[in-house]
């Protein structure tokens, strides 16, 4: 499946008794569903809750939209209805990283787990792309940011999650690869990816572009790492620093709050992650309220000594990592093309 297609039934034209059919050219490789058919016609077959015409099962809508042929939508209810063009539902596409097995630290045991985690939560909730990776070392890390902006172009929705090390230097974020050795503070360009080479890859979101970091793990670079007499003035902290997206419409999920450490967890996910895995992907919740009981979840687990923290602004349409499921929608095809009545 690469993408879903959803049509509302929106708007009315009244036509008399006549009944009144419309067909729409459905793009290829693209999966349908939930085409909103509000009404009743003779001879279509009810199977498994879905209206089909011409079809034995679901399951033929599926190999028929991948054909690339033409799905109907026929409206009778006394007067004819005929509803507003079919539009495609939301793209969303995921970037996901969790770096366990670092080279020259001790490694963690848990970014690798909760990566696939919210990786295989993601393919449930039906994203398009979901670009996953494990222990990568510098250059496979910046390769897989830039890979996946080019397969994020015109998304709606852009989520990164990132689970591994994490590090303040004079006011810049990084993200630590596992092949990173940082022994100096002065090789954090070099060795580490930014967080805002991160924040680029979700600009281009229409709606929603989402950065979710479980990286303020207590970090033993930062006590082993040399210091420049410039970095000796200003704090290198284990956590992560504040910082307000430039784009709008973008969030930036802290496992912590800025300057503060986060618990990698003695369960098979950390906190923050079994907290994302709790509520981030319940169909049709607000982000901000998911955050929020996400939040009140960490605390509670770890009794206070952790508290995520969010950043940026989204405006004030609701919008969610899992859409609320269609209601009333019933499904209409004819894999034959629409025969005149």
């Amino acid at each position: 499946m690469l993408r879903a297609a959803q049509a509302n039934a929106l708007g009315a034209e009244r036509a008399g008794d006549a009944r009144v059919s419309r067909s729409v050219r459905v793009r290829a490789n693209a999966e349908v569903t939930n085409l909103v058919c509000p009404g009743e016609k003779a001879r279509e077959r009810v199977v498994g809750g879905c209206r089909l015409r011409g079809a034995s099962s679901p399951n033929d809508l599926h190999h028929f939209a991948r054909r690339g042929g033409q799905v109907t939508a026929v409206y009778t209810s006394g007067a004819a209805v005929e509803g507003d063009p079919i539009t495609f539902a939301d793209r969303r596409v995921a970037l996901v990283i969790g770096n366990s097995e670092y080279q020259n630290a001790t490694a963690l045991p848990n970014p690798t787990k909760d990566a696939q985690a919210i990786a295989t939560k993601l393919k449930e909730a039906g994203f398009a792309v979901v670009s996953a990776h494990n222990d990568l070392g510098n250059l496979p890390f910046k390769r897989a940011i830039r890979q996946f902006e080019d397969a994020a172009t015109d998304a709606d929705v852009i989520v990164v999650f990132y689970a591994g090390h994490g590090i303040e230097i004079r006011g810049t974020n990084f993200l630590i690869p596992v092949d990173a050795k940082l022994a100096s503070d002065r090789d954090a360009e070099d060795e580490a990816i930014t967080l805002d080479r991160l924040l680029q890859s979700v600009e281009g979101a229409k709606r929603l572009g989402l950065v979710i970091l479980d990286a303020c793990r207590d970090n033993p670079f930062a006590r082993t790492m040399k210091r420049s007499r410039t970095a000796a003035l200003r704090a290198i902290t284990p956590g992560l620093s504040a910082i307000e997206p430039a784009s709008s419409n973008t969030l930036i999920a802290y496992a912590a709050k800025a300057g503060t450490s986060a618990e990698d967890g003695l369960g098979e996910n950390s906190p923050f992650t079994t907290a994302l895995l709790n509520n981030l992907f319940v169909k049709g919740l607000d982000i901000r309220l998911a955050f929020g009981r996400i939040r009140d979840e960490v605390l509670k687990t770890t009794r206070g000594r952790q508290e995520p923290f969010v950043y940026g602004s989204i405006g004030g349409d609701s919008i969610s990592v899992v859409p609320a499921p269609a209601q009333s929608a019933v499904t209409a095809v004819d894999p034959e093309g629409e025969r005149a009545d």
